[in-house]
């Protein structure tokens, strides 16, 4: 029957004709505009720079846990010969890698969103983490000297230096806390 076999193609032909037409459902690709294609690659740019940011800050905060166990360890008198040499590598291998993150963070393209969100919450913790970190550098500094300033004690300055060294260990463990619990 000549019937039966032409539905197939009537039933291919309509079905090819419906899927082109607007009551297929489906849409045409959107065209670029270079507009649009300069925003996706700044886009793409920034969401991977934050990548790279996410793995160095994570891999500094790793560091930093490691270094203020060290220095921890270093205050007993058994173990400082061999754990103050190490608390010091580490310390200068966080302090490269924290400014390294830092600059990676601070030269991203900034967002045009003014929201009070757990990003914003972010960045002003990062400010202060910065500021504590600083001043654990410049302490850890002053410890290492031979001979410190008049009226200066080097057990006040060792106490101010973890004082410091575990503020920002706890704010930037903040940081990354605002970010996983969206506050």
């Amino acid at each position: 029957m000549p019937g039966q076999r032409m539905k197939p193609f009537v039933f291919l032909g309509l079905s090819l004709a419906i899927a082109g037409s607007p009551l297929s459902g489906a849409r045409a690709a959107p065209v670029m505009t270079p507009e649009a294609l300069d925003t996706l690659a700044r886009e793409h740019k920034r969401s991977h720079q934050l990548q790279v940011h996410q793995t160095m800050a994570l891999t500094t905060l790793g560091l930093m846990a490691a270094e203020a166990t060290l220095g921890l360890v270093s205050t007993r008198t058994d173990s400082r010969d061999w754990a103050r040499p190490l608390h010091i590598a580490l310390g200068g291998s966080a302090a490269g890698l924290y400014g390294a993150t830092a600059f990676m963070a601070y030269s991203v393209d900034p967002t045009a969103e003014e929201a009070i969100d757990a990003i914003a919450w972010h960045r002003w913790l990062s400010y202060a983490h910065l500021a504590t970190m600083v001043a654990t550098i410049g302490l850890g500094y002053m410890t290492a000297l031979p001979v410190l300033p008049d009226g200066v004690s080097r057990e006040t300055v060792r106490t101010w230096h973890g004082v410091m060294g575990g503020t920002s260990l706890g704010l930037m463990t903040a940081s990354l806390g605002v970010l996983i619990f969206e506050f």
